[in-house]
């Protein structure tokens, strides 16, 4: 910053004049790290999950005589995820072609040209081209999804003239978004609704620190395709290896019941605000 004082500027004042030049820098952002994406899909594969309960048993059973902390667990965890799933990779839709992948990228790149314009110019021709490049990919993504179901249709229509009907089940489910429900509810699994008051029936809570068992059963109704925490450990991690980590945090467990006092790391987690209104930059 430079200061300069003008005693010789007649500004009708006992104070004098002080002409200041400074430059503003933008305070830094710190930006936070992304955690190691796994390939959780690999886990559909039987022969990866039996790998990767190998994988994790070893890790395991080299840190179970030395340490029974929760870090421990999770770096076995994901050194053992590393090692047999590998990193993520973002794939495009099955549907989207490569002439419509090329012009995303050709979006991509006018929609940069149009935010680093330097005149308005430059800006409005910038911003004329990527809204008829937006347009275009808007139909050709619509004809690439109609093609790619209409062929699904047809090859489930060739699947049940030939009465291949496990072929006709998957085309079904690609067409419907894996929402298909199977129908458990019978009339001959109906149960008459119990008029018995609550207040009469008695309810005995468990006290009992929990067992292996009730620590498996735990892990094995964890929900998939949720985001993971601190850790950076997916549920599937957990679900498909729980015999194995059932034994090994059984003591963890059951000491922090006992004790009342948690691992510190289960004491954290991640809190992500969403914007709903007003400015994005006012935070």
């Amino acid at each position: 910053m430079d200061v300069k004082t003008r005693r010789g500027a007649d500004i009708d004042s006992d104070h004098q004049l002080l002409v200041s030049v400074f430059r503003l820098r933008p305070a830094a952002i710190k930006k936070t790290k992304k955690g190691y994406k796994y390939n959780i899909n690999r886990l559909q594969n039987q022969s990866t999950v039996e790998a990767y309960n190998t994988a994790l048993n070893i890790q395991l059973n080299n840190i179970a005589r030395s340490d029974d902390s929760w870090q421990t667990i999770v770096d076995a965890c994901n050194r053992s995820a590393q090692t047999v799933l590998g990193r993520a990779v973002n794939r495009r839709k099955p549907w989207i072609t490569d002439v419509t992948w090329a012009e995303i990228k050709k979006r991509k790149r006018q929609k940069h040209r149009m935010e680093t314009a330097k005149t308005s110019e430059e800006k409005n021709v910038a911003k004329l081209e990527y809204r008829i490049t937006a347009n275009n990919v808007k139909k050709l993504a619509r004809i690439d999804r109609e093609m790619y179901y209409n062929n699904i249709a047809d090859e489930a229509e060739q699947a049940s003239n030939v009465g291949n009907m496990r072929q006709v089940y998957a085309a079904i489910k690609k067409l419907s978004g894996n929402n298909i429900r199977k129908n458990s509810t019978t009339l001959q699994n109906y149960q008459p609704l119990q008029t018995t008051s609550r207040r009469n029936q008695r309810r005995d809570i468990p006290t009992h620190p929990p067992t292996r068992d009730e620590i498996k059963s735990a892990l094995t109704s964890l929900r998939n395709g949720k985001s993971s925490g601190p850790d950076n450990i997916p549920a599937e991690l957990l679900k498909y290896c729980a015999p194995s980590l059932a034994d090994v945090l059984t003591p963890i467990i059951r000491t922090a019941w006992t004790t009342s006092s948690m691992q510190d790391a289960w004491k954290e987690g991640v809190i992500i605000t969403i914007p709903k209104k007003g400015d994005l930059k006012e935070c």
